[in-house]
């Protein structure tokens, strides 16, 4: 729902951008190549679409891509980004000072796999991070956590009632920018 869907004369166009999902050290391995090919994409979007804004958006892995990707562009590269939207980021900063949005609790942990580089100053206002309570991920407990992907990390978010908050809080990120 909100304005994203609903009410704009413009056309929302979706590219997503490929990197191979793995887990252990492939995990790790696939984010800089999916950092990079984001990067380049922007750039070739850029260029087919001189008047076109863009968004980043991505969920678990993905949102650790958009996350790495955000923390490398330049002040020139990001001007017609709208968004950054991380979505359960394995590498979530819970001190990072952008918005942060949990569904049901506060979300002290950070990422699994440790607090990432804060988003630049440059790029606060555009980004969001979303992270459930029990979503191991995004949220690691104190001692850590044994065991498969919880549910909540594989299903909490894809809830129609989770789908309409996430989709108000990117509104909210949007008006605060002028879109």
């Amino acid at each position: 729902g909100g304005r994203v869907h609903e009410g704009w004369r413009t056309t929302v166009r979706i590219v997503g951008a490929p990197y191979a999902d793995a887990s252990g050290a492939a995990y790790t391995a696939n984010v800089v190549p999916g950092v990079s090919h984001m990067r380049l994409l922007l750039t070739k979007l850029g260029k087919e679409c001189p008047d076109s804004m863009f968004a980043l958006v991505g969920f678990s892995q993905g949102a650790q891509i958009v996350h790495g990707t955000a923390v490398e562009l330049t002040p020139a590269q990001s001007r017609r980004l709208a968004l950054v939207a991380m979505i359960a980021d394995p590498r979530r900063n819970p001190g990072d000072p952008i918005a942060h949005w949990s569904y049901d609790a506060p979300t002290p942990g950070p990422g699994k796999l440790g607090a990432g580089t804060p988003i630049p100053q440059f790029l606060r206002s555009k980004a969001i991070t979303f992270c459930a309570r029990k979503d191991e991920i995004c949220n690691w407990p104190p001692g850590g956590y044994a065991g498969h992907l919880s549910d909540t990390h594989r299903h909490f978010y894809e809830a129609p009632a989770h789908v309409a908050q996430t989709g108000e809080q990117l509104d909210k990120v949007l008006e605060r920018n002028g879109i």
